[in-house]
């Protein structure tokens, strides 16, 4: 289980340009072993995932994401065609650092 709290400690989204005011993350970790035991833990994370699944959506949203489901699904499709879409901007960047010296 991790929480960032960058917006805790005041770094704002607004000023992500501002090295003055980039304090980074706080990641916190806690073992929930520790606090309510594995079996519980987990009991209650599949509750929480089937609450927030069930939610009521907005117009024009076909499917509510928890974290990281969208990016496991984009995984699965490259794995499976054997093709991976990079961002034309990302593939840009990469481009200049290797070719420069």
């Amino acid at each position: 289980m991790e929480a960032f709290t960058g917006p805790l400690v005041g770094a704002a989204f607004a000023n992500l340009g501002d090295p003055e005011h980039n304090w980074g993350n706080l990641i916190l970790a806690i073992d929930p072993e520790l606090m309510v035991g594995r079996e519980e833990f987990q009991r209650q994370m599949t509750t929480l995932r089937k609450a927030i699944k069930s939610c009521s959506r907005l117009p024009g949203v076909q499917e509510i994401f928890l974290p990281g489901e969208q990016s496991e699904r984009r995984a699965a499709a490259a794995m499976q065609s054997g093709h991976l879409e990079i961002d034309d901007r990302l593939f840009k960047r990469f481009k200049e650092k290797i070719t420069s010296p």
